[in-house]
């Protein structure tokens, strides 16, 4: 009792202080005199960015209501002409198509579809190692239509579960430290493999497609792909060598044990993976006919929706993550009302006079712009906020400093991808430490590994992945 007592008041006090910061950053911006280059609105943008970002980070008030709260203030206090100025992110493709994946992802975790891969584990595995190797094999294959990484830990738990148990391992043995860390941490940056894999990968294509820089589904499986492998090949294969599965004479398999009564699908389960089989089509060959990626979800999402379909229902639609979704439209107004008030090239001009971006060459300029992604990466608990921050400000950086923008824009999300030191970094990181299956030391530990198999891939991919493909896309 006392101890929920005191996480209640703690917690109530941490809310209270970011309540107070941002207020600060609020009334800064509307009381301080702005600097002689940069006007008042600009000024006052930046101060709502503040306040915002604050509230976002510490969730003292619900997400919605700060989003709702930050498009307000910005019509309040003129710095926009229209409140439908305010919220121009709102109308963003981006925002509907973040929309659509969440509804598709839900359809397949409603139906079960991603345990009914995820129990093929039990059935295909005699050892703990070989269940280790089976468990990258199957989140390879999942990454490919199941595209929320939290979906798929939730999926995999109860499966790594009845392994240990088959095995007698307890929650302190190697096997399941280093199932839960590749489902932590590994596993949520497979999802960047495709365009439409996650809210990375969605959120980061549209961005660098916003600036300029148009590329494709196709494309971005081209791009993609290979450097992912490389970081999952990397991060697997130093897991098996951190928390080597072991094995003794009593670990045999007990086919006896083995659920194999749900080797069929069901209706509603082949419906979802039928729609699922066309939208991954549709969006393969649109990328070569013009079709926009947002049209294959909505369809989807239609089809699913349908009558004597009905695999989505009201319901589904009010379970969705409004928060993060009336983030990212909030975000994106932010973002454009910074750029028309010229506070976006002050920050610009202000991080380029911090850094000694001048003084390297183009090596060093990218070696910098990839260290101050990892550090404001490391802020932020919410991958996907830190990207919509970051990506325009490093898609400026690289068209003021001449460097390869399209290479540069795909190593931040792979960098932003790849990046988590802590469990509040990742949520299925997160779900993995809080039922104990790792230690922050674990997680420690292997988001370092994770970080240097990342920045090896980002190499391979610039220098010789990257050039190769671009120049054989180019080819008429």
């Amino acid at each position: 009792m006392d101890d929920d007592f005191s996480a209640r008041y703690t917690t109530s006090r941490l809310q209270k202080l970011s309540i107070v910061v941002a207020v600060a950053f609020l009334v800064c911006g509307l009381v301080f005199p702005p600097p002689a280059d940069l006007s008042r609105e600009a000024l006052i943008t930046l101060g709502v960015f503040g306040f915002g970002l604050v509230l976002w980070q510490s969730k003292a008030i619900p997400l919605v209501a700060t989003s709702l709260l930050v498009v307000g203030l910005l019509y309040a206090f003129g710095v926009t002409e229209s409140f439908q100025a305010a919220t121009i992110g709102f109308a963003s493709t981006l925002f509907f198509f973040f929309f659509t994946i969440l509804l598709l992802g839900h359809s397949i975790s409603k139906v079960d579809l991603d345990a009914h891969v995820a129990q093929r584990l039990l059935e295909t595995s005699t050892t703990p190692q070989t269940s280790l190797h089976q468990l990258g094999k199957y989140l390879l294959v999942m990454a490919f239509v199941v595209p929320s990484g939290l979906a798929r830990i939730v999926s995999f738990t109860p499966v790594i579960e009845k392994v240990g148990e088959r095995y007698g391992l307890g929650r302190d043995a190697e096997f399941t430290t280093a199932s839960f860390l590749v489902l932590g941490q590994l596993n949520p940056m497979m999802s960047i493999m495709l365009m439409t894999g996650g809210g990375i990968s969605i959120i980061g294509s549209q961005l660098i497609d916003t600036a300029g820089y148009p590329i494709t589904w196709t494309e971005w499986a081209l791009y993609m792909i290979p450097p992912t492998l490389i970081v999952f090949g990397l991060g697997f294969a130093a897991i098996t060598k951190l928390h080597p599965p072991r094995t003794n004479a009593s670990q045999l398999p007990d086919t006896n044990h083995r659920d194999t009564s749900q080797s069929q699908l069901n209706r509603d389960q082949r419906i979802v993976a039928i729609v699922m089989g066309v939208t991954l089509l549709l969006w393969a060959v649109g990328s070569f006919v013009g079709l926009p990626t947002v049209l294959p979800a909505i369809l989807a999402v239609a089809a699913l929706s349908a009558p004597y379909v009905q695999v989505l229902t009201v319901e589904d639609f009010a379970e969705i993550s409004w928060g993060i979704l009336f983030l990212i439209g909030a975000m994106l107004s932010l973002i454009e009302v910074l750029e028309e008030t010229g506070a976006f090239e002050w920050l610009i001009d202000g991080i380029s006079m911090a850094f000694p971006f001048d003084a390297v060459g183009s090596v060093g300029v990218v070696a910098l712009l990839i260290a101050i992604v990892v550090i404001v990466r490391l802020l932020f608990p919410n991958a996907s906020t830190s990207l919509i921050v970051l990506m325009p400000m490093i898609i400026s950086f690289g068209q003021l400093y001449d460097v390869n923008v399209l290479y540069l824009s795909l190593s931040v999300v792979i960098t932003v991808g790849s990046t988590a030191l802590l469990p509040i970094h990742m949520p299925p990181a997160l779900l993995a430490y809080n039922a104990g299956y790792v230690s922050i030391r674990d997680v420690f530990g292997y988001g370092l590994v994770m970080m240097a198999a990342a920045v090896l891939s980002i190499c391979f991919a610039w220098t010789i992945y990257w050039p190769i493909l671009e120049h054989a896309l180019l080819q008429p």
